[in-house]
């Protein structure tokens, strides 16, 4: 494939038009389903034009677009009533000489934007009336996995909860959006990192980063068992999925 091929790691569909951040370059896209077109809606300023997956994940806030910053300076948002652009400095650290990115992963509650980090130690919260940014949570930066990861690029949502799967220590965190709470609940071997969750009714299945098997956690009991799943790969930060009857990864 090109190296500048147009693609893409996240989308969001909107009356009949899907939005997308370019995967390989600078460039915010917008395919119609009627007239199956694709049109190249503006370029982020204050991004380099040649940098891959600026934004890892899209969220959606009102009738606004906010793209979560991956290798991007700047969380972006765009207001799809006025076609205008907002971006928002958040703390980042230095892209220098880094492997990974910062952020992979937000969520909106309510009027609030939670950003996940994955070499980022910590959560922060973005008040999108006033875009007041605050910590919520900071991990210290001597506890990060051995490729420097503390969080999974893949989270889930529950009501007010936010289900964040570890590297840095073979847990989970729930975070309260209510009331800033967290516990964490430890499964598995100490030196289990976790990478994906999803979640079904009380049964949470996670995806290990480093061992490559699966987890079911029980949050009624709060047991974990290690699932008979024999992966022919590692799939480190693949999806998992789950579906009426299956879980797919």
């Amino acid at each position: 494939m090109d190296r500048y091929s147009l693609v893409f790691e996240s989308c969001i569909k909107v009356e009949n038009n899907i939005w997308f951040s370019s995967g390989s370059y600078n460039g915010l896209y917008r395919y119609n389903l009627c007239d199956k077109r694709t049109e190249r809606v503006l370029s982020f300023p204050n991004e380099r034009q040649k940098q891959g997956y600026l934004y890892y994940k899209i969220c959606k806030y009102q009738q606004k677009l906010i793209f979560i910053p991956c290798w991007a300076n700047y969380l972006s948002i765009f207001d799809l009533e006025s076609k205008k652009l907002k971006q928002i400095e958040i703390p980042h650290f230095s892209k220098q000489n880094k492997a990974y990115s910062d952020f992979m992963e937000g969520i909106v509650y309510r009027d609030l934007l939670y950003v996940i980090g994955y070499t980022y130690p910590g959560i922060i919260k973005v008040n999108l009336k006033t875009y007041e940014i605050k910590k919520v949570y900071v991990v210290k930066e001597s506890a990060k996995s051995s490729e420097g990861i503390f969080f999974g690029s893949r989270v889930t949502n529950i009501d007010n909860f936010l289900y964040i799967p570890c590297c840095y220590k073979n847990a989970i965190l729930r975070y309260d959006m209510n009331t800033d709470n967290i516990t964490f609940f430890e499964i598995g071997e100490k030196s289990n990192q976790y990478s994906q969750i999803v979640k079904d009714n009380q049964k949470n299945y996670l995806l290990t980063r480093n061992t490559n098997e699966v987890f079911l956690w029980d949050e009624e009991d709060y047991s974990g068992i290690k699932l008979d799943v024999n992966f022919k790969k590692k799939y480190r930060d693949a999806y998992l999925r789950i579906s009426e009857k299956y879980v797919w990864a």
